[in-house]
């Protein structure tokens, strides 16, 4: 049984210890743990939303991925390989999503450009390149700020031209290709 305070709600009693497979049954809003088996200390929000970090404050990058090897021909718009990020989202966050590519076109006057697609692939964001000569590195930088449903989701990276050419995606281990997913913090009440 809880202590509860003057408006009838359990009042909180401190931090409890726990792991991430043993959270306390009947826990109510406010309720805060520790996991000692993750290090995250975590607070019961709702029935809907469960354990949180503490919901006003940004709970940082929640996917990241990089590729560290060229991938070439390169035509209309094309996944590119291991740029791709699965992520379950809660309702309620602000989210980024934000790519970083080098890109190069055989022919000079083509626009080249990099796009973060969902599963299906619907275009969420485009950013566009133009190369001044053949065979030039242009960095390209899609990015969106957004507050997805609830939900598993999959976002991915595509990149290709408008013209004749064909693109190449340049990355090495000094300059990776990356695709990052990070909370920005909450966008209302969780749910």
């Amino acid at each position: 049984m809880s202590i509860r305070n003057e408006f009838g709600l359990p009042r909180p009693q401190g931090v409890i210890l726990c792991t991430s497979t043993t959270h306390p049954a009947n826990p109510y809003v406010g309720m805060r743990i520790y996991e000692t088996d993750t290090g995250n200390e975590l607070t019961y929000q709702s029935a809907t939303t469960g354990f949180t970090p503490p919901w006003n404050t940004a709970w940082g990058v929640l996917g990241y991925v990089q590729v560290t090897a060229n991938q070439g021909s390169i035509t209309g718009a094309t996944d590119l390989t291991s740029l791709t990020l699965t992520t379950t989202f809660i309702a309620n966050r602000r989210i980024q999503l934000k790519g970083n590519v080098l890109l190069q076109d055989t022919v000079g006057t083509d626009q080249i450009f990099c796009q973060i697609t969902d599963a299906t692939p619907t275009l969420v964001q485009q950013a566009n390149g133009d190369p001044n000569a053949a065979n030039q590195n242009v960095t390209v930088q899609p990015e969106i700020i957004l507050s997805p449903a609830a939900g598993l989701k999959l976002y991915k990276l595509r990149a290709g031209r408008v013209g004749s050419g064909i693109v190449t995606m340049a990355a090495g281990a000094t300059f990776p290709a990356w695709f990052s997913v990070v909370d920005l913090g909450s966008n209302g009440a969780p749910a």
